[in-house]
């Protein structure tokens, strides 16, 4: 049995420095309970599935129970975000929280787990509270250098090919 290294992200758009995290919880909260339930429902659930379920309330489902998960795991994301098997990484569109490690099978961390879990939350509850999914960042950064990527790309294959030539 092999052990493979896990890691779980959270995008977050602005500055860290100027990241007041009270205030992107306040306005997350704000937004999943003022939500209808007709509103709510019609929210794109994408991942979000009974492996987030089960943990909180026996994979029950129900339109008081989905919303109380999904309160569960922001408030966990929040408590979670500065432990210290978490980092973030600064791009220049604003940054990444990650978490992770190893693992056997199982979960690496706590925090881990609240990452993933908050991660697979409707784009349209994340962006309340200033975040967003890792790939629009990827999409983002590769659209803001896509035009220096291909140079420099080729300017070390040429070293390359003339040093192979030596």
């Amino acid at each position: 049995m092999g052990y493979d290294l896990c890691v779980s992200t959270v995008r977050y758009i602005g500055d860290l420095s100027k990241f007041n995290m009270v205030e992107r919880h306040k306005a997350i909260l704000e937004y999943v309970v003022s939500l209808s339930d007709i509103d709510f429902n019609n929210l794109n659930w994408g991942d979000f599935n009974d492996d987030i379920y089960e943990p909180y309330y026996g994979g029950e489902e129900g339109d008081e129970t989905k919303r109380t998960v999904v309160i569960d795991i922001i408030n966990d994301f929040f408590e979670n975000h500065d432990n210290r098997d978490t980092t973030d990484i600064s791009i220049p569109c604003g940054g990444i929280f990650l978490s992770g490690g190893m693992s056997g099978g199982d979960s690496p961390s706590e925090s881990y787990d609240c990452f993933w879990k908050f991660d697979s939350l409707p784009i349209k509850i994340l962006e309340k509270g200033k975040f967003g999914s890792v790939w629009d960042t990827y999409l983002l950064f590769v659209e803001e250098y896509k035009n220096k990527i291909p140079k420099k790309l080729h300017a070390e294959l040429n070293k390359w090919r003339a040093a192979e030539k030596i």
